[in-house]
């Protein structure tokens, strides 16, 4: 999520501060998701990483479990390139629709990180996952959340909740703030367009209740639900900052961070 700028902010000042906010929530994501997977009690010898974009993550997570082996998944070419050059063995898979290359079973742990909102058959994946993650095996996944207190404001607004794409040609429709023209938010637009990016559509965006009922009704036991953050550095967004803070705390934060394992 991102607060609403002026024509003014379109600068090199204003990049350079978005940049670095999204890499402090960033951070924040990652040291919470790291934590849950050095805190696992159990044996991982196969992690999967769903959507694990260039592995520098999937490693640490890798260090932090202890794995033995280390697995991913991604449509992009240059990503699996990426990923075996740095011992992942990965697999190119669409997510989406494709049958994972993966025996019955066959995982300790699978991650799948800011996946599930590109999702537009949401079933396959819970069910793909719950037949590839061995009894007592252990889930966790991070999403944007629907519920955050600045999706609420909109909607009481009027407005469509930040985050989510409900055209892939004009992808502001209905938001508060036109973020195709926002220096610092380009690169998920094509061409400073309104349309977004193939792999940047959110297609579907869940409340931490909603994602809770769905993961019981794939037969996974919720371990632990947090969220996290999206700081926005600069004094003028203290207040921002403040409530932001709060609202995580509270549960209506910018993200969910949810883990559980299979029954």
């Amino acid at each position: 999520m991102s607060p609403c700028w002026n024509e003014a902010d379109d600068s090199d000042e204003a990049q350079e501060a978005t940049i670095r906010s999204f890499a402090k929530s960033f951070k924040i994501r990652t040291d919470r998701v790291l934590k849950i997977f050095a805190g696992l009690r159990q044996d991982i010898e196969r992690l999967l990483d769903i959507g694990f974009d260039d592995g520098a993550i999937t490693l640490r997570i890798k260090l932090a479990c202890d794995a033995a082996e280390v697995y991913g998944l991604d449509q992009n070419d240059e990503r699996i390139r990426a990923g075996k050059q740095k011992g992942i063995k990965a697999f190119k898979c669409d997510v989406n629709k494709d049958p994972y290359p993966f025996p019955n079973d066959y995982f300790d742990a699978i991650f799948a990180g800011e996946v599930l909102e590109h999702m537009n058959d949401p079933d396959h994946f819970f069910e793909e996952i719950h037949r590839i993650l061995r009894r007592r095996g252990t889930l966790v996944l991070t999403t944007p959340n629907l519920a955050a207190w600045h999706n609420r404001i909109a909607l009481m607004l009027g407005f469509q909740p930040f985050g989510l794409d409900n055209s892939w040609r004009d992808a502001n429709a209905g938001k508060m703030y036109d973020f195709s023209h926002h220096p610092g938010l380009a690169a998920r637009y094509k061409s400073q367009t309104k349309i977004v990016a193939a792999n940047n559509r959110h297609q579907k965006l869940y409340t931490p209740r909603a994602l809770k009922s769905i993961l019981g009704a794939y037969d996974f036991h919720i371990l632990q639900c947090q969220g996290y953050p999206y700081p926005v550095l600069g004094k003028r967004y203290l207040a921002f900052n403040a409530t932001e803070l709060i609202m995580d705390r509270l549960g209506a934060g910018n993200g969910i961070i949810i883990s559980c394992y299979k029954k």
